[in-house]
């Protein structure tokens, strides 16, 4: 096998992998401050804290895995000729086993939240996540497979043998699918939205659906990147995996942080107003709350003068306690309050 060799590789991969790690440890530390000063519900802040922290410690393990495995194989076997290149070939190794249904498990956490997502967007349509859905399935059953697969394999065989290989694209692909399939879904949804309603409600949910569409290509990139480098039958695969796990933590706080905070994708920012719920009933009303207002739409008019507003928020409601959660983007001026919409 030409270019890196298994042991620079396996270097190369535990430097991108922590660098990785790093920025998922800052961002992960902006969720939790985003989320316990956010006004959201405290079921919709439980889920999302529940996600973030969940591949957090999953981006640990996988990465204390690694640097465990650094050490085995480069102080360890530092008296055996050729100690780390025999060690890594072993992918038998239970580290090796363990670290891949981390990866896994990473994997399918992200991509669920991913089809969450869309289901919420999709104002909890099932039928337009049946098919992330079913990927998601076959995401758990190649994902393990690889697992189970490598745990059998004779010490010195590669990862490019013929029996893992259907295991292992099929796990990538059916990912890739599901992440390409859900940003889009999100994607057309809001972009729809923002056709039948936008210019009417002088909004825009443009700007999300550009953080959207960002964050789900970074991670498809990596996937395609991962895949070809696999399929070409390079040693640069394990680079390419092993910085993909913090990746996926990466992209999904990035998504929370930049509409949390009311980043646009110019980076500018700037304060937000809420959107009054309509729909749950619940909460002070514009006509309830000493200014003139138009109770059937629900929107405040100023009798001195006109107005604008900069509303940096979205809102969908929560399901069970029918409160609003707050999922903060940029638009124009005016008001809006919409149930489901969750990007």
């Amino acid at each position: 096998m030409d270019g890196i060799g298994l042991d620079a590789a396996q270097l190369v991969a535990i430097f991108l992998e922590s660098m990785f790690f790093g920025m998922f440890f800052i961002l992960y530390c902006i969720v939790l401050w985003i989320l316990s000063h956010k006004r959201t519900s405290r079921r919709a802040n439980i889920v999302m804290m529940s996600t973030v922290t969940t591949m957090f410690v999953l981006a640990i393990v996988h990465l204390a895995i690694d640097l465990s495995r650094i050490m085995d194989a480069f102080i360890g076997q530092k008296n055996v000729q050729d100690g780390a290149l025999l060690y890594y070939a072993n992918l038998s190794n239970p580290k090796q086993v363990a670290k891949t249904v981390v990866y896994a498990t990473q994997t399918i956490i992200g991509d669920s939240f991913v089809v969450y997502r869309t289901w919420v967007v999709w104002n909890r349509n099932l039928w337009v996540i049946i098919f992330p859905a079913l990927c998601i399935v076959g995401n758990a059953v190649t994902g393990y497979g690889v697992s189970y697969e490598l745990a059998q394999v004779v010490p010195g065989a590669d990862i490019f043998l013929s029996t893992l290989q259907p295991w292992i694209t099929s796990f990538f692909s059916l990912t890739f699918c599901t992440n390409v399939i859900c940003t889009a879904l999100i994607a057309g949804r809001l972009w729809w939205r923002e056709r039948s309603i936008g210019h009417a409600a002088q909004m825009s949910f443009l700007p999300v659906v550009a953080v959207v569409v960002e964050s789900g290509a970074i991670y498809s990139a990596a996937l395609i990147s991962l895949l070809v480098v696999y399929l070409s039958g390079s040693n640069g695969q394990y680079p390419a995996l092993d910085l993909v796990n913090p990746l996926i933590g990466v992209t999904f706080s990035l998504i929370l942080v930049r509409i949390g905070l009311g980043i646009s994708n110019n980076g500018t920012t700037a304060s937000g107003v809420s959107s009054y719920q309509r729909a749950t009933g619940r909460g002070q009303a514009p006509w309830k709350s000493g200014m003139n207002a138009n109770p059937a739409t629900g929107t405040a008019q100023y009798p001195m003068k006109p107005l604008a507003i900069n509303v940096k928020r979205l809102v969908e409601h929560d399901g069970d306690s029918g409160e609003p959660v707050d999922v903060s983007g940029n638009s124009k001026a005016g008001t809006y309050g919409f149930d489901g919409d969750l990007a």
